[in-house]
């Protein structure tokens, strides 16, 4: 089976969205992550004439969410904010919405002050109800909402597999679903056993490696097989799942964000292909 490979917007920080969407294309990237921001500085009309122009994929929108806000009020404004994201997604021919359920951390080791006075339980029935209120929409425009769980570095609530599998479990709608990020869980002592739990639930693995150190910078993401991440191990265990959807890197790094962008589309490439290739030698062991 041949991958289909996405390439999110952010690794390209400096590029507008324009640039994105036509340098992927003549890369032969599958797909585009599209990031809100700079959608948003394009304009949603300009962005459907560039994709059209340049027939990609859209793999995914991000992000929406942040559910666990103090008030009602700003809970009810976040709610609002992704109905106009499902809206988007629709436009544009997203996949999924990558949906981070909590507040993130700007930095590691800060999640514990995010917790807005919740307890565990009453941020998953908050994060429930709102996914919820959510999922008729997204049913009846045919997008679906990938939650991704941060680490616990990041993230106060929703930072594990099996947190998140329980919060989709309880939402229970056929468009809510799990996005695996690499980056964020690789290095879970349990990653591999917990993959196994997601069959029918993986909507989309955001691919990239991290530094042995651990917490990292949120700023220090490498190259897929730069890092202590076991990629290779991970994709076989999703594609043992029966995960058929987009491997989609994403790059946070500043020393990647001034370098040349098309050797490092070239790079990525190159190097997710090895990764691959490492996981089809190990799914035929499995």
């Amino acid at each position: 089976m041949e991958y289909k490979l996405s390439m999110a917007e952010i690794t390209t920080k400096k590029w507008k969205f324009d640039e994105d969407v036509r340098n992927y294309y003549h890369h032969n990237y599958n797909a585009i992550s599209v990031w809100l921001d700079k959608l948003g500085n394009y304009g949603i009309k300009e962005a459907i004439r560039v994709l059209k122009k340049y027939p990609i994929k859209v793999s995914s929108l991000v992000f929406s969410g942040q559910y666990t806000q103090s008030t009602e009020e700003e809970r009810q404004e976040r709610i609002k904010e992704t109905m106009e994201h499902i809206e988007i997604a629709s436009k544009i021919g997203a996949e999924f919405i990558c949906v981070v359920p909590g507040i993130p951390a700007p930095e590691p080791g800060m999640s514990e002050k995010l917790s807005c006075g919740l307890t565990r339980q009453e941020a998953q029935d908050t994060i429930v109800k709102a996914l919820r209120a959510l999922s008729p929409l997204a049913e009846a425009k045919g997008v679906n909402l990938a939650v991704e769980p941060l680490h616990r570095e990041r993230m106060k609530f929703v930072s594990t597999i099996e947190e998140a599998l329980e919060v989709v479990k309880l939402v229970d709608s056929p468009r809510v679903g799990i996005l695996l990020d690499t980056y964020q869980l690789g290095l879970e002592e349990n990653i591999l056993k917990d993959i196994e739990s997601l069959k029918d639930y993986l909507f989309g693995v955001d691919i990239s490696d991290r530094p042995f150190q651990t917490p990292a910078s949120f700023e220090e993401y490498l190259l897929p097989g730069e890092g202590a991440v076991p990629l290779a191990r991970i994709i076989a265990a999703v594609r043992k799942i029966g995960y058929k959807g987009y491997y989609n890197i994403e790059i946070f790094s500043k020393k990647m964000w001034d370098s040349d962008y098309f050797t490092l589309l070239r790079e990525c490439k190159e190097r997710f292909n090895s990764v691959w290739e490492q996981s089809e030698r190990m799914l035929n062991k499995l």
